[in-house]
């Protein structure tokens, strides 16, 4: 499954991924994985200064479990 190296993913406490590593954990593009959170399919990302962005992988993972129509 796409998931499973999100999965493997250490989630005690606040674990945060940016978008290139991310895009590499679900098998997607950097593109794909923005389009996806235009979308509302992912959560928007936390901002923690300029340039630097980046998605909670809890948050994440709760998103790709619901159904997205």
């Amino acid at each position: 499954m796409v998931t499973s190296r999100l999965r493997e993913t250490p989630t005690d406490g606040e674990v945060f991924v940016r978008a290139k590593r991310l895009a590499r954990m679900l098998d997607v593009s950097v593109a794909t994985l923005w389009r996806w959170t235009n979308e509302g399919r992912l959560p928007r990302p936390h901002r923690f200064g300029p340039g630097v962005t980046a998605w909670k992988v809890a948050d994440v993972l709760k998103a790709l479990d619901r159904p997205f129509s």
